[in-house]
Order: C-alpha cells, then sequence, then structure tokens
C-alpha cells in the first residue's frame, strides 16, 4: 500500500519530514526556506521557498542588476547552486559585474584597470574560488521558455535568477509585432510560475523592466508593466 505517492498523500505519512523541517526552522531562527540577504525580508517572511516565483520590477538604471547580483552571491556564499539568466547583457559583462560587487571594487575603477596590486590579487583569489565551486553560472540562452526550461534541466540549480523576463515573451512574439504583448508576457509568467512550482520545485526571481512608452505614464498605466 503507498502511503505517498506523485499525485496524492495519505494524511500523516510525511510526519517524518515535517519534524525534520521543524527542527530544521528552530536551527534557523524561524526561517521555513531560504534566508534572504536582507534582515528586513527575514524577519517579515519564512524565508524563501522552494517552488516560489519573485518578482521584481524597476525602470531603467535602478540597479536591477546589482540587486541581483547581490542575490545570487548571497546565496552562493551559502552553498547553493545558482543559475542566473542574462538577457540584458553577455555574460562576459555580467561576470565583470559579479566580480566588482565579490571583491566590494567599483565597477567603473574595475573596467578602467584604477585597482592596486593588492585588489587585482584580491581579484583573482574571488573570483578562482568561485570557479572552484561550480555554483555560479550564467547562461545567455534565448528560445523562450523551451530555452529557460532546457538549462534548468541541465544544471538542477537551487535557486533561478532571470534578469530580463520580457525576452523570453519577445522570443514567442518573434516577428508579430502586432500581437497583444501583454498576452505573451501574461503567457510566459504563466508558465514559469507553473514550472518552477510543478515541476523546478526551485526558488525562481524574475526581473521586469518599464518599457520606455509605458514610463511617460508615470506609473498610472499598465503599459507600463
Amino acid at each position: 500500500f503507498s502511503q505517498e505517492d506523485e499525485d496524492d498523500l495519505v494524511v500523516g505519512a510525511g510526519t517524518d519530514r515535517i519534524l525534520k523541517t521543524v527542527k530544521r526552522i528552530r536551527k534557523g531562527g524561524g526561517l521555513l526556506g531560504y534566508p534572504w540577504p536582507w534582515e528586513p525580508l527575514n524577519e517579515g517572511t519564512s524565508g524563501v521557498l522552494k517552488g516560489q516565483t519573485f518578482y521584481f520590477y524597476g525602470r531603467a538604471k535602478s540597479r536591477k542588476t546589482w540587486m541581483l547580483i547581490q542575490l545570487a552571491l548571497f546565496y552562493v556564499s551559502i552553498g547553493l547552486k545558482v543559475l542566473f539568466f542574462t538577457r540584458e547583457m553577455t555574460k562576459e559583462e555580467l561576470e565583470w559585474r559579479v566580480g566588482a560587487m565579490a571583491c566590494g571594487l567599483d565597477y567603473g575603477d574595475l573596467m578602467k584597470g584604477r585597482v592596486s596590486a593588492q585588489g587585482m590579487d584580491y581579484f583573482e583569489s574571488v573570483m578562482k574560488e568561485i570557479f572552484a565551486s561550480g555554483l555560479f553560472i550564467i547562461s545567455p540562452k534565448a528560445e523562450g521558455f523551451q530555452g529557460f526550461k532546457s538549462k534548468i534541466e541541465q544544471h538542477h540549480p537551487h535557486i533561478i535568477i532571470h534578469d530580463y523576463v520580457k525576452a523570453m515573451a519577445d522570443d514567442a512574439m518573434g516577428d508579430n509585432f502586432r500581437g497583444d504583448e501583454h498576452r505573451y508576457v501574461a503567457r510566459v509568467f504563466d508558465l514559469v510560475v507553473n514550472y518552477v512550482n510543478d515541476k523546478a520545485k526551485t526558488p525562481c526571481f524574475l526581473c521586469g523592466h518599464a518599457n520606455r512608452e509605458g514610463v511617460k505614464g508615470k506609473g498610472k498605466s499598465t503599459r507600463e508593466h
């Protein structure tokens, strides 16, 4: 007699799992999931739970990518594998930004070579340590939701981050510029949320961007979204 299978659960079959979770919560100070890098969110939530999708949204130049890098580096630092999809910039450009933040260097100074010999030695050691861990993977994979899904199934990350979720909708639209953009964007979100919750069972952070025309409405119209 199967007490628990993929679809159904006989109540009580998960008792050991629940007790183990409670013990872990006690050790972790009350968090049910992974911690946030920001204490106010740890105090106000149960943490980052498997299967949840989080959506960050911001206008141009509002430091969205830097916030996502901070998230990624935090999770790598506690031993979790991060798959970071970059569609707004190349993987090499993102790696420069990761290196600057990981080492506490000014990104502009690093780009212009204004770093001391000691700073460069530190940069080298930190980046080699991240590389040796194999925990931080950057992917420029396109091909819409299917490409997104294929990379997740290839790497089996603990954390998923996508820096430009609308790019997946753009992939789906292709040359169909007269199509309903809202519909494509909504469909991508539905696909990601359902896949992450039902199949991947992995926390996913998505980043959204305001379009230029929508910004003119100063947040009063869904066109910005």
